[in-house]
């Protein structure tokens, strides 16, 4: 039961009210068998830590557009799950860049991009904290990675969602999410710098290739 609600096995698509409706109902048939509340909350053992956290580790990376998979504090993080965590919400941000329209200030929902219902579902489906971690990671990359317009668009989103202002600057992260927003951050900060140092580059190449040219034309007209 605790598998099933913290790493969600769902496809695309699928009503998340759908899916509570499931756990409800799984709920009821477990508890039909014998098994009290206090057994099913009892602390795990050393044993069940384990085999969720290979379960985790193992499907973390394969999973990265089930939100609810940055909820998972059922057992202790890893590097592995940090890591996990920040591709997720990699994915999400550039999902969310594929599908921002600047125009309307809304998300157009595609194949390979995010629609603005979705994405608020995702924010609900996601704990305060993360939410929290999420506006910390968008504000690291505002101007860079991710332009003015769609980062003010996100903050609001994640306001909207029903978190107190306040919080989400001075609120104290757990030490998880300290790890995966400095993942997060460094990776697209690294990114958007060389893809503007390519850019750069590629530009004063072709302004040599240009004074090359010149010249040359120069020259052919001296010795004429």
């Amino acid at each position: 039961m605790r598998v099933l609600s913290a790493f969600p096995q769902v496809k695309r698509g699928v009503k998340r009210q759908d899916y509570r409706s499931f756990l409800l109902d799984f709920e009821t048939q477990v508890s039909k068998l014998g098994l009290t509340d206090d057994f099913l909350n009892e602390e795990l053992t050393e044993k069940e830590q384990k085999i969720i956290i290979l379960y985790r580790d193992e499907n973390i990376l394969k999973k990265s557009r089930i939100i609810e998979f940055l909820n998972s504090d059922i057992v202790e993080p890893s590097q592995h799950s940090s890591l996990g965590k920040s591709k997720m919400i990699t994915d999400l941000l550039q999902r969310l860049k594929t599908s921002y329209d600047p125009s309307s200030d809304t998300l157009l929902g595609t194949d390979l991009g995010i629609g603005l219902e979705e994405f608020q579902e995702d924010l609900l489906a996601v704990e305060e904290e993360k939410r929290i971690l999420l506006f910390r990671i968008v504000n690291a990359l505002r101007g860079g990675f991710i332009k003015n317009e769609l980062a003010s668009f996100i903050c609001q989103e994640i306001i909207n969602s029903g978190i107190i202002e306040d919080k989400l600057n001075k609120e104290e992260l757990s030490d998880e999410s300290k790890i995966i927003e400095k993942l997060t951050v460094a990776e697209k900060s690294g990114d958007f710098q060389r893809s503007r140092e390519i850019a750069e580059r590629k530009k004063a190449e072709a302004q040599s290739l240009v004074m090359i040219v010149f010249f040359g034309q120069s020259q052919c007209l001296f010795l004429r």
